[in-house]
């Protein structure tokens, strides 16, 4: 599916095996004594080093060299809006040690992915609300607030956190302000603090609820309150448990290599009991937790081109 935009995501990628070396070299992997992922039902699933970007690694971390070939990929996922690279450049500027790399490559790549099916699913299902659940440092809500002005974006989270405040802050400051067609460019975000289940009043049936790495039951709470409003979601699961969706039932798909079966067979059952219409990945390298599911929609999308 990504092939298809081009976005130049090739030209910072330059073939996974490439990657792979330059990031070990640049300790931006994975790395170090404790690097098992403790997944739902308290199993862990071990992460080999060297086999995704690293969680804590940020921009004041780079050589001036991955830096400047990170904004190369910046630049070239962009090119709908090369603008939007220039906020997360100057939100890296203002503020590096918030800005993670596998945090902003990830909701680049998470965000591409959403917008295809919002795109497909939009002249069968008005969709004039996002709302992100759990949205953490918030860049994938933004990234879809500033690719659809007409649609407002309600990010939520227990807190609001400063790394949302200043990649805002730089949309704000670096954002076209003619192309959203408001005096503020992200005039139409706005932030909740609480509980996610008290987002339920802030859904209808123009709503496409969005989860991105919620762990445990928060997937399944999003995704039946959207069920039940008649909304479209769009869930990237990360813990799933065994317990929640297969009780009763051991499973034990933990392949030496990949180390991803149980993930990816937890989708499929995720999937199955959700009745989702879309089903993708993005490029595991970025992170092991990598299947994105969508459904809610009143199109059929099995045999469309998303």
């Amino acid at each position: 599916d990504f092939a298809r935009h081009g976005h130049g995501r090739r030209r910072f990628l330059q073939g996974q095996d490439q990657l792979k070396r330059m990031l070990k070299r640049a300790s931006l992997h994975a790395s170090g004594t404790d690097n098992s992922y403790t997944g739902g039902a308290g199993s862990s699933l071990a992460v080999p080093s060297a086999q995704c970007l690293s969680p804590s690694t940020t921009v004041l971390d780079l050589t001036p060299h991955l830096k400047a070939r990170l904004w190369r990929y910046l630049y070239g996922a962009m090119k709908r809006a090369p603008e939007l690279a220039d906020c997360i450049v100057q939100a890296a500027e203002v503020a590096p040690n918030l800005v993670r790399i596998k945090e902003v490559i990830e909701s680049i790549e998470t965000f591409l992915a959403i917008e295809n099916f919002l795109i497909a699913i939009q002249p069968y299902q008005e969709v004039n609300k996002v709302v992100d659940v759990a949205c953490g440092h918030g860049l994938v809500g933004l990234l879809m607030a500033y690719r659809f002005p007409k649609r407002t974006v309600l990010c939520t989270d227990i807190k609001q956190r400063d790394a949302f405040l200043n990649y805002k802050t730089a949309f704000d400051t670096k954002g076209n302000r003619a192309s959203v067609g408001y005096d503020s460019v992200m005039a139409n975000v706005s932030f909740l603090e609480g509980d996610l289940r008290e987002i339920s009043e802030h859904i209808d049936s123009q709503t496409c609820v969005m989860v991105i790495h919620g762990c445990n039951e928060v997937n399944s709470i999003c995704i039946e309150m959207a069920q039940a409003k008649g909304a479209a979601w769009v869930a990237m699961p990360c813990c799933i448990p065994v317990d929640l969706y297969l009780p009763g039932c051991s499973v034990k798909l933990q392949d030496e290599l990949e180390q991803n079966s149980r993930y990816q067979a937890m989708c499929g059952v995720m999937a199955h009991k959700y009745n989702a219409q879309w089903m993708v990945q993005i490029d595991r390298i970025i992170t092991n937790r990598n299947i994105v599911l969508a459904g809610g929609s009143r199109m059929d999308l099995k045999n469309s081109n998303v």
